[in-house]
């Protein structure tokens, strides 16, 4: 090889390898335009490389040509080759990144804890990844009602790294709801969803203030904006069904519980609605349902399963079922129930066994009493047999 197109191949050598040994090094930790500034200095330094090649294999003979083609050859495989890792790590940064926001979007802050971690695995130190990570971790945080001060601590300086970031002011508005600082929560979820439309959760969070506030029509609108945004959220469609049976609108009630699979307490939340419009049959069907999500561990286990059923019986008094056996016994009663408004008193009873409820079954008992109250013995045809079946298996409830 001549010795002036041996330098000429060395020195664009060696200045790629520098390029490339530098942008590996950083290990896509700095920031994404030197990464591609370096990306796109190495692929012009291969592309002159080839050129100046190219200008001298023109004059040289044929014979000589191979060392000439393998370089290069070399010089575009390893461009290819580096540019793809590059790609490839951007990509899954992408993918994680815009998970983890979705997640937050709808209130699933262990999901965006997961993702977040993942693109900190990919690019260590990605400053969006860092700060989703830790609101996720202070959201969770307060959800468990731990270490207020802490928390209050965290939140404090989080807003003051980033004042304008739209899930710090949810969280902010949730801290304010707690201690029932209503118009300052208020306020914080507005300005939440003004910098982020596509916020369910500060919908969402913004409909349940507007329920402590008795606003019927607030409430609906938020909550069904939530629900358009993130559809799949198990909370938003129960808590939307929820209020249209509040509200007696009980063909909503049952529209919205109807697009709810393997839960078992939306389904009896949508019996007391069939007991309301008067259709024992549709009632029945789903308590049975409901006895049988509880009865399968594939979904009894499930994590959305696990949560407690909270009923208020009162404005002041309210009953909280945890353990399963407690609330299989508030299944069973409901579906006895019904039975009994349908006349079938020989199957009231063989439920009423088959409910398996424990010996301190009064909770249990209460809830169902105020369900027959509410949701059955308003209607004329079916006030005479809520009212025995109180007396004769809810210990005159």
């Amino acid at each position: 090889m001549p010795a002036h197109i041996g330098q000429t191949v060395k020195s664009w050598l060696k200045k790629a390898v520098v390029y490339a040994e530098r942008t590996w090094e950083d290990g896509y930790s700095s920031s994404k335009p030197l990464l591609e500034q370096r990306c796109a200095q190495l692929s012009a330094l291969c592309l002159k490389s080839h050129r100046a090649l190219a200008s001298r294999l023109a004059r040289l003979p044929w014979r000589r040509l191979a060392p000439y083609a393998v370089t290069a050859l070399l010089l575009l495989t390893f461009t290819s080759w580096t540019w793809h890792q590059y790609a490839q790590r951007q990509e899954a940064v992408r993918t994680h990144l815009n998970a983890a926001e979705a997640a937050m979007n709808s209130g699933d802050y262990a999901q965006a804890a997961t993702h977040s971690a993942q693109v900190l695995q990919v690019e260590a130190g990605h400053p969006a990844a860092q700060l989703n990570a830790q609101i996720a971790a202070l959201a969770q945080r307060m959800g468990q009602g731990l270490d207020t001060k802490a928390v209050a601590d965290e939140l404090a300086q989080l807003r003051q790294l980033a004042p304008d970031n739209a899930y710090l002011r949810v969280l902010q508005g949730n801290w304010h709801y707690q201690r029932d600082e209503w118009d300052q929560a208020g306020q914080l979820y507005d300005a939440a969803i003004e910098k982020n439309p596509q916020l369910a959760e500060a919908y969402f969070n913004r409909g349940m203030l507007n329920l402590a506030s008795h606003d019927p029509q607030l409430v609906e609108a938020d909550f069904r904006d939530a629900l358009r945004l993130a559809p799949n959220t198990p909370q938003y469609r129960n808590n939307l069904a929820y209020f249209y049976l509040e509200q007696g609108d009980y063909a909503r009630a049952i529209e919205t519980y109807g697009a709810i699979e393997d839960q078992p307490l939306p389904a009896l939340e949508a019996a007391k609605a069939h007991w309301g419009l008067g259709q024992l049959a549709e009632a029945r069907t789903r308590q049975e349902q409901a006895l049988a999500w509880l009865d399968d561990p594939r979904i009894a286990d499930l994590p959305h399963n696990q949560t407690p059923w909270i009923f208020a019986l009162s404005a002041n008094e309210g009953v909280r079922l945890s353990d399963p056996q407690d609330k299989h016994c508030y299944a069973g009663l409901s579906l006895a129930a019904t039975l009994y408004l349908q006349g079938d008193t020989a199957g009231t009873g063989r439920q009423v066994q088959n409910a398996h409820c424990p010996k301190a079954a009064a909770d249990m008992q209460d809830v169902v009493a105020e369900d027959l109250l509410r949701y059955a013995e308003y209607r004329p045809e079916l006030a005479d047999a809520g009212v025995e079946f109180r007396r004769r298996y809810l210990t005159g409830k």
